[in-house]
C-alpha cells in the first residue's frame, strides 16, 4: 500500500452506493452480512439523517468505504462506526463492524481515525460489535474497551450433536419426549414471501413478551426496528433472511430468525412462546437442534450464534471467538479530564459489580 487518500462527503444516494460495492467487491466476495449491501442499504434507508460517508483511495482505485454517524455531546461531537448514535436507528444492532473492504483494512482503519482526528469537534469514536481489538493510533486512545463472548458451531461434522455436552442431548431428548406426549406433535414452517406477513403481529408480542423488561428492551416496541426487518423479509425472504415458524398441535410455539451469506448462517434473534412451566420443557434448544440440521442438509459449513454470552449458547456450540466494544479518544489536551472521569467511573462500576 502507497499513498491512500480519504475524502468524506454528504452528496450520495442509493445508486452510488451500490455502485460502490460493484467497484470494491468486483474480484472478491463479501463474507460479512452485516456490511453486506443488504444491510447497509436497508439501514441508510431508515435513517433520517444521513450519515457522514468516507471513501479511501489508493491512486484512482477504490479500496473501501465506510459511514460515520455523529450526535452532540457537551464536550463535542461523538462518531460512530456504521451506526448513527441513536437508538431508535441502532437497535437493530451490527455485527462484525468494520471498514467495508476488500483489502487494506487495516491501513483503512488507521487512515480513519487520522482524518477523523482533523475534525476538531470530534471528541469521541464509538466502534460496537468489531472482531478487532486494535482500534487505536497516535491520533486516538482506547481509553475504554469491552470483550463479547460469541459462538458458533460447526455444522460440516457428521453428526452435529457430537457438539452437545450429554446434559444438552439429555435435555433435547427429554424436551422431545416432554412435548410429544404432554402438548402434542410438533410442526416446523420455513415461512415465505407470502406467509410471512401474516406472522409479524405474533412474532414480534412474543420477543416483547420475553424481552420487554430486559435492559434493552424489545426491538418490536421500535417502529424502524420492525420496518427495517419486514423490508429484509420483503427483500430476500428465502434467500439471505430466513424465518423459521415452530407450532405443537394449535399453538405457537416460537419463530427462530436468520440471515446467511455462503456457507454461514447467523442465528439473529428468538422468539418463543414458553406455553409450559415444566422444566422438560427446553423448546429453545428444540428449535436451534432442528435449525441447525436443516441448514447442514442445505450444504451450510456454521451456525453463528453471535454476539451474546448465554449458556445455551454454549452448550450448543462447538467453538467461541470475541467481538470487541470500543469507545476511543482524540489524543488531545482538553479530553485529559475526560480521561480520568473515563478511569474514576470504570474503577467504581467494577469495585461494586464486584460486591
Amino acid at each position: 500500500m502507497q499513498q491512500v487518500k480519504v475524502k468524506g462527503t454528504y452528496d450520495y444516494n442509493v445508486q452510488y452506493i451500490e455502485s460502490l460495492y460493484s467497484i470494491v467487491f468486483s474480484d472478491t466476495k463479501l463474507d460479512n452480512f452485516f456490511l453486506s449491501k443488504a444491510w447497509i442499504i436497508q439501514w441508510l434507508e431508515q435513517l433520517d439523517k444521513k450519515p457522514e460517508l468516507i471513501t479511501f483511495h489508493e491512486k484512482d482505485q477504490l479500496l473501501g468505504f465506510v459511514f460515520i454517524g455523529y450526535t452532540d455531546s457537551f464536550f463535542g461531537l461523538k462518531a460512530y462506526l456504521n451506526q448513527s448514535g441513536l437508538k431508535q436507528f441502532d437497535q437493530v444492532w451490527i455485527e462484525y463492524n468494520d471498514i467495508i473492504c476488500a483489502n487494506g483494512a487495516d491501513i483503512c482503519r488507521n487512515k480513519l481515525l487520522d482524518f477523523l482526528s482533523t475534525k476538531r469537534a470530534i471528541f469521541q469514536l464509538h466502534v460496537s460489535n468489531t472482531m478487532h481489538h486494535d482500534w487505536k493510533n497516535k491520533s486516538w486512545k482506547n481509553w475504554s474497551s469491552e470483550q463479547v463472548e460469541a459462538y458458533e458451531t460447526d455444522l460440516s461434522v457428521e453428526d452435529i450433536t457430537q457438539h452437545f455436552s450429554k446434559n444438552t442431548k439429555r435435555q433435547i431428548n427429554r424436551s422431545n419426549t416432554f412435548i410429544h406426549k404432554e402438548i402434542g406433535e410438533l410442526k416446523v414452517t420455513w415461512l415465505t414471501k407470502q406467509s410471512f406477513a401474516d406472522e409479524m403481529d405474533c412474532f414480534g408480542n412474543y420477543h416483547v413478551e420475553q424481552w420487554g423488561e430486559h435492559e434493552y428492551g424489545s426491538g418490536f416496541n421500535n417502529k424502524n426496528f420492525v420496518d427495517f426487518h419486514t423490508n429484509l423479509l420483503i427483500d430476500g425472504l428465502g434467500e439471505y433472511v430466513h424465518l423459521v415458524k415452530f407450532e405443537i398441535g394449535d399453538a405457537t410455539l416460537g419463530y427462530l430468525h436468520f440471515f446467511t451469506l455462503y456457507k454461514r448462517v447467523y442465528f439473529y434473534l428468538s422468539s418463543i412462546n414458553y406455553l409450559n412451566d415444566n422444566n422438560k420443557f427446553k423448546p429453545g434448544l428444540v428449535m436451534h437442534k432442528i435449525a441447525m440440521q436443516h441448514f447442514k442438509t442445505l450444504g451450510y459449513k456454521y451456525y453463528d450464534f453471535l454476539a451474546g454470552d448465554a449458556q445455551y449458547k454454549a452448550s450448543l456450540s462447538s467453538n467461541n471467538y470475541c467481538l470487541y466494544n470500543h469507545i476511543l479518544y482524540s489524543n488531545k489536551n482538553r479530553n485529559i479530564p475526560l480521561k480520568l472521569i473515563t478511569i474514576l467511573k470504570r474503577q467504581f462500576k467494577k469495585r461494586f459489580s464486584a460486591r
